[in-house]
Formats: C-alpha cells, sequence, structure tokens
C-alpha cells in the first residue's frame, strides 16, 4: 500500500503548506496533492512551489476541472510542472463540486460526455511526442480521476484511467472498486491496483477530542458537496443533511451526532482499519486527506510512525 497526503486551503497559507509537504517527503510518503477549489488558492501555483521546495514526492493538483479551465490550460500547466519537477507531476481531474462551481457562476453540465472528452484530449496532449502543445513532455503524466458517483465511477474503469474516488464513509470502498470492476469488464479490461487511490478524510491527533473537533467543522463545511449515494450508506439522507448544517449552525461541533464521524477517521484504530478495507477491496493506494488533524504536522507524524507499518 502507498500513502499519499492531500492539503486544502484550510490547511494553512501557501508558504505552510509548502512546508507540510516537504515535511511529507521527509517522513516518506509516496505523493502529495493541492486541492483545486474555484475561488480558493490556485493548486498550480502552489504545486510548483512544492515542486522547488522538495526533490522525490511527486505533486499535483487533487482536482482540476474541464468547466472553469479550459483543456489547453490544463494541460499547460500539467507539463510545465512536470518539467519544473524534474517528472514528478500528477494531475487530478474530476467534474468539480457542482456547487463551488455554481458559486464561480460556472455551469457544470452533461459530465460524463465532458469529462470523457477532456480525458481523452489530455492522454493526448500529455505524453511524449505529443503535438497539442508547444512544450517538451518527457514523459506520459499519470491522470487520476476523483468522483464519488457509482455511476462515474464504473465510467473511470470502462476508461481504463487511474481512480481517486473520494470515500465518504471510507466502507464505501468495496462498493466503489465493483463500481469500477463493472466498467472494466465492460471495457473487456482489468484494473491496476497501484493506479486505484482511495481518498479518505482523516484528523488524527493525540488528542481525541481535539481530533474529533476538527474533523467535525472540516466535514461540516463539505457535507452539502458529498455524494448523496455514499452519504446514504452512512446514515443521511437530503432531509437530514439540511436539519444537520441547521444544527450546526446553531450550536456548534459539540451537537454533531456520531454517525458523522464515520464518514472519515478521528483515530489510529479506526484509521488502521479502514485503510485495510480499501486495500482489500483492491485498492493499492490511500489519499490521507483534509483536515488531516488539528496540528497538521503532528497528523503526518502520527501517519508515517503510527499507521503506515501496519502495511
Amino acid at each position: 500500500m502507498l500513502f499519499d497526503v492531500s492539503f486544502t486551503s484550510a490547511s494553512g497559507s501557501p508558504e505552510y503548506i509548502c512546508g507540510l509537504a516537504s515535511r511529507s517527503e521527509k517522513l516518506g510518503f509516496h505523493s502529495v496533492w493541492m486541492a483545486h477549489d474555484l475561488l480558493w488558492d490556485n493548486a498550480w501555483v502552489i504545486c510548483g512551489a512544492i515542486a522547488r521546495s522538495t526533490s522525490r514526492i511527486l505533486v499535483g493538483p487533487g482536482i482540476v476541472n474541464p468547466y472553469s479551465s479550459t483543456l489547453p490550460e490544463i494541460a499547460m500547466a500539467a507539463a510545465t510542472l512536470d518539467n519544473i519537477s524534474a517528472g514528478r507531476s500528477l494531475l487530478g481531474l474530476g467534474p468539480g463540486a457542482r456547487l463551488m462551481l455554481e458559486e464561480g457562476g460556472v455551469a457544470q453540465t452533461h459530465v460524463i460526455g465532458t469529462l470523457g472528452a477532456a480525458l481523452q484530449y489530455l492522454r493526448d496532449a500529455l505524453k511524449p511526442g505529443s503535438k497539442s502543445l508547444h512544450i517538451d513532455i518527457a514523459r506520459r503524466i499519470p491522470i487520476y480521476v476523483g468522483c464519488q458517483s457509482p455511476k462515474l465511477l464504473e465510467y473511470v474503469g470502462r476508461w481504463q484511467v487511474g481512480a481517486m474516488p473520494l470515500l465518504t464513509p471510507p466502507s464505501y470502498a468495496t462498493h466503489a472498486m465493483q463500481a469500477i470492476r463493472r466498467g472494466a469488464n465492460t471495457a473487456g479490461e482489468g484494473v491496476d491496483r497501484q493506479e486505484l487511490i482511495a481518498s479518505i478524510l482523516m484528523s488524527l491527533s493525540t488528542n481525541e477530542e481535539k481530533s474529533r473537533e476538527s474533523f467535525a467543522k472540516f466535514i461540516m463545511s463539505v457535507l452539502a458537496h458529498l455524494s448523496p449515494h455514499q452519504l446514504k450508506e452512512a446514515g443521511f439522507d437530503s432531509a437530514g443533511v439540511t436539519d444537520l448544517l441547521k444544527t450546526y449552525a446553531e450550536r456548534g461541533w459539540a451537537a454533531v451526532p456520531e454517525k458523522v464521524y464515520r464518514l472519515g477517521v478521528t483515530d489510529v484504530e479506526t484509521c488502521v482499519k479502514s485503510i485495510e478495507v480499501a486495500s482489500r477491496a483492491g485498492f493499492g493506494r490511500v489519499k490521507c486527506g483534509s483536515p488531516l488533524g488539528p496540528d497538521k504536522e503532528e497528523a503526518l507524524t502520527i501517519l508515517a510512525n503510527r499507521v503506515v507499518p501496519h502495511f
């Protein structure tokens, strides 16, 4: 099992995130991802800074979408990042969060068709010898599709591309893999375990209460963007999500019900068990996602010293 880490604008300043990436490299993590959420910090800029402050760890945006950026712009950025990083770039591609796009005045339409066309263009553009860009490309840049819905996961299998599904709850790993395999079977192909990344939201700390508080605050900020298919597995319906957001706004994180914490992990034991579930399902990598914990450096150390050794 390979271990990636990911950060968002909520993780801290760009300078601080670069420091976390350097720390991640020293601790032996495989890759570092930076969220590219519309109207927040630009992941490409931060990834470039990370590339210049590290020497081994792979780096990429997770994820960019074909709605708020044109395909040539995405290809240009990915190719440039690969050259800056001396061949260490990754590309996370997905539909993006519809509500976030709408906030920026961007419509999300024809998701599967748009994403399929984007993937076809980027695969062709980001390989040696491509004529799509006026940039030298030394290697084929890996692409991973980040998504949540069963239908899109099935298409990821059909497209024979790397997968990076957000698993909320982590127990959804088995269902996600079943969808990917259905798509792969339709295409008459198999799946490459090392190209399947289970994205799990984590908050780890030596202080359990602070760990849970950090997770609750983060998950409530993104709850409206999560897949209803996955939320159903954790016991949520649309009305329940609306009620919970209202309760949280009125009473704070202490009023958050226990089932909210099942959307991710907040302690080492649960973290290990969740990754074991993902591994048995067929995932070969795990992306340890925000919030990571109240103290990000401590959380990275806990992951490296108390979780990774189990695998």
